[in-house]
C-alpha cells in the first residue's frame, strides 16, 4: 500500500506451458500462508477448516490432523470446534551451522547409508510410541506407519549404520534448513553425539545454514534426556512447542 499498489495477485500454483518453468511452490506453499492480524477473527480460519473437511471424503482420507503452537489458544480452540483433539506435543531445537566446528576430514564421521524401505519399517516402527507416533519434517507430522516409513526411505530421508537410525530431510525450501525427525539407537537409547555431527556435515555439504530437530514430550511439557542430548551438541530451543490435533488420536 505504501508503494501505491491497489492489490496484489499471488498463487501457490502457477501452471506453465513449459515443464521446466517455475510451477509455484504448489501445496507446500499453502503452509506458508498466514492471515494478517488486521483480518483475523473474521471467519477466514473457519472457512478454511470447513473446506478442508469437505475435501476429506473426496480424497479418501479417513482422518484429519493439524498442528499449532501450544501457546496459540485460539488456533487450538478452532481445531477443537471441528472435532480435533490434542494429541502429541513436540519441541523443536535448532543449530546454526555458522557456529559449529565441523570435522576437517569425512573419515572422522560415522558411516551411515540410506536405508531401504523395508529396513526403515523394521527400524522405526518398534519406536513408534517412544517417538510420539509422528515423524516431523518441515512441520509436517507424518504418522509412524509402514507406508510412511517406506515413503520416507524412498525419499532418501532415512539413514542408518546397523546400530542407530536417523531421519533427516526437508519437504520444501531445502536451502533454508534440514530437519531431524528421529535420531535413536536401535535399542531405543540416545545415540552417540557423532550422529548429530554427521547430520550437521550433511547440511554443510549442501550449503544449508540450519539444522532443526523435533522430539516428543511424553508429558506434554518436557523430555529432559533428549533435550540435554541436543542442547549439549549446540542446539537451542525454539520459541514455542507444537501440538498435533487430530480426530484420530494416537495417544491419550
Amino acid at each position: 500500500k505504501g508503494a501505491g499498489a491497489a492489490f496484489l495477485r499471488g498463487g501457490a500454483f502457477k501452471p506453465r506451458t513449459s515443464p521446466y518453468a517455475f510451477q509455484g511452490l504448489r501445496a507446500e506453499g499453502l503452509e506458508l500462508l498466514r492471515v494478517h492480524p488486521q483480518y483475523q477473527r473474521q471467519g477466514a480460519g473457519t472457512a478454511i477448516y470447513r473446506r478442508y473437511f469437505e475435501q476429506l471424503p473426496q480424497l479418501g482420507c479417513g482422518s484429519a490432523a493439524m498442528y499449532t503452537g501450544v501457546k496459540n489458544v485460539a488456533s487450538a480452540a478452532l481445531a477443537q470446534n471441528f472435532g480435533l483433539q490434542k494429541d502429541s506435543v513436540f519441541r523443536g531445537m535448532t543449530c546454526t551451522l555458522a557456529d559449529v566446528c565441523l570435522p576437517q576430514s569425512l573419515s572422522q564421521l560415522p558411516t551411515l547409508h540410506p536405508l531401504t524401505p523395508q529396513q526403515a519399517v523394521e527400524q522405526l516402527l518398534p519406536h513408534k510410541e517412544q517417538l510420539g507416533g509422528y515423524l516431523n519434517i518441515n512441520h509436517t507430522f507424518y504418522r509412524i506407519n509402514e507406508a510412511n516409513c517406506r515413503g520416507m526411505a524412498s525419499a532418501g530421508w532415512v539413514f542408518g549404520d546397523g546400530e542407530r537410525v536417523l531421519v533427516l530431510g526437508s519437504r520444501f525450501q531445502p536451502d533454508r534448513a534440514l530437519y531431524i525427525a528421529a535420531a535413536i539407537d536401535r535399542d531405543g537409547s540416545i545415540p552417540r553425539p557423532d550422529l548429530l555431527l554427521w547430520a550437521k556435515t550433511q547440511a554443510a555439504l549442501r550449503g544449508i545454514p540450519r539444522l532443526t530437530a523435533h522430539f516428543f514430550l511424553p508429558d506434554g511439557q518436557s523430555n529432559p534426556t533428549v533435550q540435554e542430548f541436543y542442547q549439549s551438541n549446540g542446539f537451542v530451543q525454539d520459541p514455542s512447542d507444537d501440538v498435533v490435533c487430530t480426530n484420530h488420536p494416537l495417544t491419550k
